[in-house]
């Protein structure tokens, strides 16, 4: 399966914040909503998804060398045999009560396709669905898990996945000495080498809990493997247990970094909501869950795709988080996907998954979406009614290296890049200017000072849409002559969007 190593010689620089800008004039950063389809790629139709369309995303998709496409969702299904937690006295949240009440149990379906839009559920003779000996689910659990490629892995073991499983963990509220009930999962890995055919670990592989999706990935800058979870503020694991330290609770996101796949530590807290976001809960906001990345096509970018659940409404959005080390991350304030229009299948509530589909000039992802909103009346925790409700997984296309751009205003403006090194005889740019706008750009040295040959007096404006727009000037001089130097690019717009620049041969 595909794997983008993002270490060679020339490398992508994307313009998703301003850490490669020294100075800029009327230019701004701004989100780029992608496109979605109009109807979802996948929807319910047998026995074991119709009405099991569970409320988190437990989705993921990959990509052969091939091209053919691989995804895998997560159902839900009532299991009589499985652990119920107990209820103490005094009063509970609806979904904690629900929750506790629930033998809810998950299921994880496979589905191939040769494109990213038209998909196979194959039948397989792992689980079985009532009297139906082939379905396409492949595991079972407690799940809300993920899929990535390992590059250091053997074939048999070369796709891992993170997920949410055992028995629930006793649950410790403040003042108790004894647990009253219990509702966690405990956090294991598994490895395959089909997608098909899992090898489940016997024992959590970080110590820490889980009642949502889980995402990991080999992060090939930082030569770890990371694992990105649910953080519940207040709360920690604690020998086996998990132990409510502050009652004030809010979804956070955790993140945890190890050389060995199997033996994580326990998480730190990366990402959490400011304080006038969450508070007061009843109409706070919560960093639910996130699909997050290692971007495949450039050395230095990561992104989180956060759900935002609003109490008020009860409905979820997803919020796109850039970094360039997988640490520190910054939330862009408007929406990377808002809910769909009313009636439609993704009206409600939206939720990412993890990975990519790579297809040239663009990718596509996806999300699950609902027509219902998160927790209320009509959709209880434990309730996913789905005859005669849209619901469904739908498919967005992205352009390549576009979350985010370099907007010039309509009048003008211009940046300046930081110092960096010539690496090839061309220089390439991702900017859409439109049917009236116009890019230029100018190589300067050291001191900010046009090279010859390479100013503004002699540059060719780019005009258009493209995703590698060769960057050309009068003169006779190349960029070869000056590989190996570090220079500035002084980049002047007009009503032009910039993704991204790259040097190549």
């Amino acid at each position: 399966m595909k794997q983008h190593n993002g270490k060679s010689k020339h490398t992508t620089c994307l313009l998703f914040d301003d850490a490669p800008i020294l100075h800029k004039h009327r230019v701004r950063v701004a989100i780029q909503v992608p496109q979605r389809d109009s109807e979802p790629v996948i929807v319910p139709e047998h026995p074991w998804e119709v009405n099991r369309w569970g409320g988190d995303p437990g989705m993921s998709v990959l990509q052969d060398d091939d091209g053919s496409c691989h995804l895998w969702y997560m159902l839900k299904y009532e299991d009589q045999d499985a652990s119920v937690g107990q209820l103490a006295a005094g009063d509970l949240d609806e979904k904690t009560r629900n929750d506790l009440l629930s033998c809810t149990r998950y299921i994880l379906c496979y589905a191939t396709s040769p494109d990213g839009v038209h998909w196979v559920k194959p039948e397989l003779d792992v689980l079985g669905f009532g009297d139906r000996q082939r379905t396409n689910i492949v595991l079972t659990g407690r799940l809300g898990g993920t899929v990535f490629l390992d590059p250091n892995a053997a074939p048999e073991s070369r796709l891992k996945m993170i997920y949410g499983g055992g028995n629930r963990l006793p649950h410790l509220l403040p003042g108790e000495t004894e647990s009253s009930r219990s509702i966690y999962h405990a956090i294991y890995g598994a490895e395959s080498g089909d997608g098909v055919h899992w090898r489940q670990t016997r024992e959590p592989i970080l110590p820490w809990y889980t009642d949502t999706t889980n995402v990991a990935y080999w992060d090939d800058q930082r030569e770890r493997y990371v694992a990105h979870v649910r953080w519940n503020a207040g709360m920690v694991y604690r020998d086996g247990r998990t132990v409510v330290e502050d009652p004030r609770f809010h979804r956070a996101v955790g993140r945890s970094e190890s050389r060995d796949f199997f033996r994580f530590p326990p998480p730190e807290c990366i990402l959490t909501p400011p304080d006038e976001l969450w508070q007061p809960y009843e109409t706070g906001t919560d960093y639910y869950n996130t699909a997050a990345m290692k971007y495949p096509f450039a050395p230095d970018a990561y992104f989180l795709f956060v759900s935002f659940f609003h109490h008020d409404t009860g409905m979820v959005d997803v919020h796109l988080a850039s970094s360039r080390d997988g640490i520190g991350y910054t939330i862009h304030p408007e929406p990377f996907l808002s809910p769909g229009c009313a009636g439609s299948f993704d009206a409600g509530s939206i939720y990412m998954a993890a990975g990519i589909i790579d297809q040239g000039d663009e990718f596509s992802m996806y999300y699950r979406g609902y027509e219902h909103i998160h927790g209320a009346p009509l959709h209880p925790a434990n309730s996913f009614e789905t005859v005669d409700r849209p619901v469904g997984i739908g498919r967005l296309r992205c352009r390549k290296d576009g979350f985010v751009a370099q907007v010039f205003d309509r009048e003008g403006g211009g940046i300046v890049t930081h110092l960096v090194e010539v690496t090839g005889a061309t220089l390439t740019v991702n900017v859409d200017a439109g049917a009236g706008g116009t890019l230029e750009v100018a190589v300067l040295d050291e001191d900010e000072q046009p090279i010859p040959g390479f100013s503004f007096q002699e540059a060719v404006p780019i005009r258009g849409n493209s995703v590698s727009a060769p960057v050309k000037w009068t003169a006779q001089g190349s960029l070869a002559d000056l590989i190996g130097r570090r220079v500035h690019l002084r980049i002047v717009g007009a009503d032009a969007k910039l993704y991204a620049f790259r040097f190549g041969d």
